[in-house]
């Protein structure tokens, strides 16, 4: 059984926040139109809410049995499905060539890390067969596909028993598995901050790039600093507010006051009501 695999690489915590029990795992599967694999099932049972670390890297799967989950799995659909209209008027679908959920086939997210990298089923057929997909949404691209189950995929990977693409082969995560560990997460408190789009805030910074934000879901310790929007670092940005016609973004991400990425590329998701303006996590801007 898969998630077997997966209990003898990192072990479950002794007491799972938000284990799901088959009402809350039906309702949900109801309100997604969709019958999830049998092994998120386990996983949420046996889990529940949490993250997998690795001395700086983690590592979520989304728990069907959570209270935001439904919405939290809306609204990465609709990024995704925003992406694949982008690649269909672009003319290129190469960059994003799977159909969304309820289409069919079509992707629906399961987990994602740190750096944004997202797991998403390829939805055909019987569940507990369907393949999975590796996307890097902040270049947009697909990297590669893998056999399922979820929970036997983490566990080769995590014993570099295969290669994943945004992973590092070496020198790195996943080298000692000794180090890697599930936390469960609290149900955090009901969010009730104000969030805006990345270029309002660069308006509100009186046109200047060198400010940190959050993005609205990011777990503690994270932050992000926007270094550039369409290519400068000051002065007004063109087109019409409050999108200014969605120019690329440049930032550098980091956790608990650690680089995890620089000079990442915001191609999707910049124009979304979902960030807020945060004090350098270093005591002064940069």
């Amino acid at each position: 059984m898969s998630i077997e695999e997966l209990m003898a690489v990192v072990a479950p915590p002794e007491r799972p926040e938000e284990a799901g029990t088959p009402d809350v795992w039906d309702r949900h599967q109801q309100s997604l139109g969709i019958r999830l694999p049998s092994d998120l099932i386990e996983f949420s049972r046996v889990y529940g809410t949490g993250v997998f670390r690795d001395e700086g890297f983690s590592i979520w799967v989304m728990n069907p049995a959570s209270v935001g989950y439904c919405t939290d799995v809306e609204e990465e659909l609709a990024l995704l499905r925003e992406a694949r209209t982008d690649a269909e008027m672009s003319g290129h679908l190469e960059r994003f060539p799977y159909r969304v959920h309820p289409e069919r086939p079509g992707v629906f997210p399961c987990a994602a890390d740190l750096n944004g990298n997202q797991l998403l089923w390829i939805v055909d057929g019987d569940p507990d067969t369907w393949r999975i997909a590796v996307r890097s949404p902040r270049g947009g691209d697909f990297e590669e596909t893998h056999p399922g189950p979820l929970t036997s995929f983490l566990a080769a990977a995590f014993r570099r028993e295969i290669r994943v693409s945004i992973w590092p082969e070496s020198g790195s995560y996943f080298d000692d598995p000794s180090r890697l560990v599930f936390e469960p997460e609290p149900i955090p408190p009901q969010d009730t901050a104000t969030y805006n789009n990345i270029y309002e805030l660069y308006v509100e910074n009186g046109n200047r790039g060198g400010f940190w934000v959050r993005k609205r879901g990011d777990r503690e310790g994270g932050a992000t600093l926007v270094k550039t929007i369409g290519g400068r670092r000051e002065g007004p940005i063109e087109g019409i507010p409050d999108e200014h016609g969605r120019p690329e973004v440049i930032v550098d991400d980091y956790l608990g006051g650690r680089k995890v990425g620089s000079d990442i590329s915001l191609r999707f998701g910049a124009y979304r009501q979902e960030w807020i303006r945060i004090e350098s996590p270093f005591g002064n801007d940069q």
